[in-house]
């Protein structure tokens, strides 16, 4: 009797510092500092591009990587140490890797293959990459630890733009393995595909927090809407309904709410709606161009691209509200920035 009372005494006590040390995580990040984590982007220039860090405030612009090829598809690591991008350097395209400070970079892929738009899983330990090396589109997992890699899709058809769920036990990706293109998801443990059919042209796909739901762009109903679905399949939703094309949705942190852009107001905006597609709101209100947006970490800034100081494209940050609007970066590719993760000490 006396072993069982200690066991469950130490079972108390390991469960009150799991609860104590997973709350220090989530504090952690929830106290992180948008001014002080940096947004990587390409930078546009004459025949070639390069990725870019810098602070939100538009100081601190460090150049990663100097050279004359094209660099492109830049994605932080979950710890926000490392960035992996997409070059033509050594002659085709190969994924690279490289610390936030310019030092390490490395050739992950060494292939005379097209291999592109990297994407790290959540946990860290893995890159999914989409490569033609079997002479289709395939998506590939590569081992970080291991340097194992793995043709995930292995199909005659094609399958690409591999979006990793919260778990990072499965991705959900485009196919047309149906005859039409739609979306699937792969369970990485058993290698089962979930395909959920037909949604005509896709243009991205992204996963709820909590990994319930999927949200995407079709032009299905022949503009662009915004629809989700939940991760078996079901439960369809159009949530923009609307005649005007709306583009690229982006949960919350919270998710309570979806960043988009649209033309709805006569020309390019950029919007926010709650979750449900209710309370629709322009949050950039300018004449000029505003496309693109993605949430900072902590929810309270807005990353977005803007043609409004010229006719090229610079890279904004607002706050939620859609003020205090100012510049971070000039002439940039678009759609090519992301926040850097909050740091989990």
């Amino acid at each position: 009797m006396k072993y069982i009372i200690v066991f469950l005494f130490l079972q108390v006590i390991l469960s009150a510092f799991a609860e104590r040390s997973d709350r220090t995580t989530r504090t952690q990040i929830n106290q992180c500092n948008d001014a002080e984590l940096r947004l990587v982007y390409v930078s546009d220039e004459p025949d070639r591009s390069n990725i870019h860090t810098v602070l939100a405030d538009g100081s601190s612009n460090t150049e990663l990587t100097a050279d004359e090829s094209y660099n492109q598809s830049p994605m932080w690591s979950p710890d926000g140490r490392r960035i992996a991008f997409t070059s033509d350097s050594e002659g085709n395209w190969d994924i690279f890797v490289v610390n936030v400070d310019g030092s390490d970079l490395q050739n992950l892929t060494i292939h005379e293959a097209e291999d592109t738009n990297p994407v790290w899983s959540p946990d860290g330990k893995k890159l999914a990459f989409v490569s033609n090396r079997d002479g289709d589109r395939e998506i590939y997992v590569l081992d970080m630890a291991e340097s194992e890699l793995t043709n995930v899709t292995e199909n005659p058809t094609d399958d690409f733009l591999p979006r990793w769920s919260p778990d990072s036990k499965q991705i959900a990706f485009i196919t047309n393995r149906e005859s039409e293109y739609g979306i699937a998801i792969l369970n990485l443990d058993n290698g089962n595909i979930l395909s959920f059919g037909s949604t005509s042209q896709v243009n991205d796909i992204a996963w709820s927090p909590d990994g319930s739901q999927l949200v995407f762009g079709s032009n299905a109903s022949e503009n662009w809407e915004i629809y989700t679905i939940d991760t078996d399949g079901q439960n369809l939703q159009n949530l923009t309904n609307h005649s005007a094309n709306d583009l690229e949705p982006r949960w919350s942190p919270d998710t309570s709410k979806m960043l988009f852009w649209s033309g709805r107001d006569d020309n390019l905006e950029i919007f926010v709606m709650n979750k449900d597609g209710s309370d629709v709101q322009n949050l950039s209100r300018n004449l000029n161009t505003d496309i693109g947006g993605t949430w900072s970490p902590t929810g309270s800034h807005i990353a977005f691209e803007s043609t409004r100081l010229q006719d090229g494209t610079d890279l904004w940050v607002m706050t939620t509200d859609g003020l205090d609007a100012q510049m971070a970066a000039n002439d940039v590719v678009n759609f090519s920035y992301q926040w850097q993760p909050c740091p989990i000490l």
